[in-house]
């Protein structure tokens, strides 16, 4: 079954950035060169993924490289509100 897809990417990626200044994440996002840097421009980017393929790359790839980076409280936030 196909979801219904709605939404700004923009403000999609805002909410994202906005929950990594939250938890206290900033420093590791303002560092370009790290690997937290490019998980999160990864997140932002998961809505541009084809409907069917979101779930799966979440699940497989993004949700783990997450937690490996210690960004488990991202990946809690993002999978209570943007997955459920």
């Amino acid at each position: 079954m196909l979801q219904k897809i709605r939404g700004c990417s923009f403000h999609y990626c805002q909410a994202i950035i906005r929950q990594v200044r939250h938890l206290g994440l900033g420093d590791l996002y303002a560092d370009k060169d790290s690997d937290a840097h490019s998980a999160i421009r990864m997140l932002c980017a998961l809505p541009l993924l084809s409907p069917g393929n979101v779930r799966p790359y979440w699940r497989s790839t993004l949700r783990p490289r997450l937690q490996r980076l210690g960004l488990e409280a991202l990946a809690i936030y993002f999978d209570n509100y943007w997955m459920a």
